[in-house]
């Protein structure tokens, strides 16, 4: 279960324990909000510095485009590379609404053995060189 602290795994057997479990996590929350001030942080993180015209971070902590290339597979390369860690083909399509992102992909990516996906230094290269130019230009011609 997500909380504004992070995870909550919760372990029952039946409803009766489900609902338990429930009420102790409540103290717990009680406890963190009084004692835990300056443990967590409830800051939403920030896009990388020189790319906020590019995305925004939803809470959810996923990537939400503000530029779209034309192309399918140059949509999945700026969101790859925008993104602070590997993703899964789940989440690829999740953020940039392409049913079927592994069709897209093409060159310049990189799968990982946990079944995510990364830029090759060429495929940042492209990202950085040639696809956000490109949005940059198109933004400036109106």
């Amino acid at each position: 279960m997500k909380t504004k602290f992070g995870d909550l795994v919760l372990h029952f057997d039946n409803q009766e324990d489900l609902e338990k479990k429930l009420k102790e996590a409540q103290g717990f929350s009680h406890t963190i909000e009084t004692y835990g001030t300056g443990l967590y942080s409830m800051e939403t993180p920030k896009p990388i510095p020189g790319y906020e015209d590019l995305y925004a971070i939803t809470v959810e902590g996923g990537i939400r485009l503000l530029k779209l290339p034309k192309k399918d597979r140059d949509i999945i390369r700026l969101l790859v590379f925008l993104s602070e860690r590997p993703l899964s083909s789940d989440q690829i399509r999740h953020m940039t609404g392409i049913a079927n992102p592994l069709a897209n992909m093409g060159d310049h990516f990189l799968k990982l053995p946990d079944d995510t996906y990364t830029l090759t230094p060429e495929g940042r290269t492209e990202v950085v060189s040639k696809i956000i130019p490109s949005l940059r230009e198109s933004e400036a011609k109106g």
